[in-house]
């Protein structure tokens, strides 16, 4: 993907996380909301954000024993797998774009930013079961050094 497609998938992910009810600090206490999608060459073939509720492939690959909220990534790959068989999704040439938004003062009123998105290590496993290609995932908003999103060439299969 050129860098252009990747900023237009993030800026789309980034408005999804920004309406995503599921990550409302005032409901679950959570101070972020993220969101990610799953591409196909230039399709997007799903969407997923996080949530309090949980699901089968997030016990599969949690981020720690017990952990219970389902991550945008899993959600994504969950509906990546209802368009595309495992095997189909884990030849096809896929990429996974994950983006956190957070509030820029840390209050309710405050404007949303971008932050940092790396995935976590269950779901790192999760992408490496897959077979994802590449992962893209936001930066935070203030490190005008560095490129506000980090991309990476997937190598390692489970």
């Amino acid at each position: 993907m050129t860098p252009k497609r990747i900023e237009q998938g993030l800026d789309l992910l980034t408005r999804i996380a920004e309406e995503n009810p599921g990550g409302n600090s005032r409901h679950t206490g959570w101070s972020a909301k993220l969101a990610a999608g799953i591409w196909v060459k230039n399709e997007l073939i799903a969407v997923g954000w996080n949530q309090a509720k949980s699901h089968p492939l997030q016990n599969k690959f949690p981020k720690q024993a017990g952990y219970v909220h389902l991550h945008a990534e899993i959600h994504a790959i969950t509906c990546a797998l209802k368009r595309f068989s495992e095997d189909e999704l884990r030849a096809a040439k896929t990429t996974l774009m994950v983006v956190r938004t957070k509030r820029k003062d840390h209050r309710r009123n405050s404007s949303w930013v971008r932050g940092i998105a790396k995935p976590c290590n269950g779901c790192a496993a999760a992408i490496a079961h897959y077979r994802i290609k590449n992962v893209v995932w936001s930066e935070d908003f203030h490190d005008h050094n560095h490129m506000p999103w980090t991309c990476v060439k997937c190598e390692l299969t489970l």
